[in-house]
C-alpha cells in the first residue's frame, strides 16, 4: 500500500468527511521507517488528517512524527476541475523538479496554478 511504503503518497478525491482515508480503516497499517509525504487532496482535509498519521509515524520511528512526515491538506473546498493542475504541481515540485524547494514554495506554486487553472468552465 502506498501510505505504507511510498516516500511520496498523493491522493485526490472525496473524504467523505473523514471516513474514507482513516489510519483505522487500513489496520494494521504500519507506515515506513523513513521520511514521507503525503498529500491529501481534497475538501476540508485538514481536520481530519494530520494527528492520527502523524501518531501512526511516531510508532513506527520511535520519535514524533513530524520528524520524518510532511502532511499537505487543505482547508476549504476543492474543485474537481483543478485537482489535476494541483497534483501535477504537486508532483513536479516533490518529485520531478529535482530542486529541495520550502513548503511556502510549494504551496505558492499551488495557489498559482489554482488561479491559472480553466475551473473546467
Amino acid at each position: 500500500m502506498g501510505l505504507e511504503n511510498a516516500d511520496v503518497f498523493i491522493n485526490n478525491g472525496h473524504w467523505g468527511l473523514g471516513g474514507h482515508l482513516p489510519p483505522t480503516r487500513f489496520a494494521p497499517l504500519k507506515v515506513a521507517n523513513k521520511y514521507q509525504v503525503f498529500v491529501f487532496n481534497a475538501c476540508s482535509t485538514l481536520g481530519y488528517f494530520n494527528t492520527t498519521y502523524f501518531a501512526k509515524k511516531e510508532d513506527a520511528t520511535g520519535k514524533p512524527g513530524a520528524a520524518s512526515l510532511d502532511i499537505g491538506t487543505s482547508s476549504l473546498a476543492i474543485l474537481f476541475a483543478t485537482q489535476p493542475y494541483l497534483t501535477g504541481s504537486t508532483i513536479n515540485d516533490l518529485v520531478v523538479g529535482g530542486d529541495k524547494l520550502k513548503w511556502e514554495d510549494i504551496i505558492t506554486n499551488l495557489a498559482k496554478q489554482r488561479r491559472e487553472s480553466t475551473l473546467g468552465v
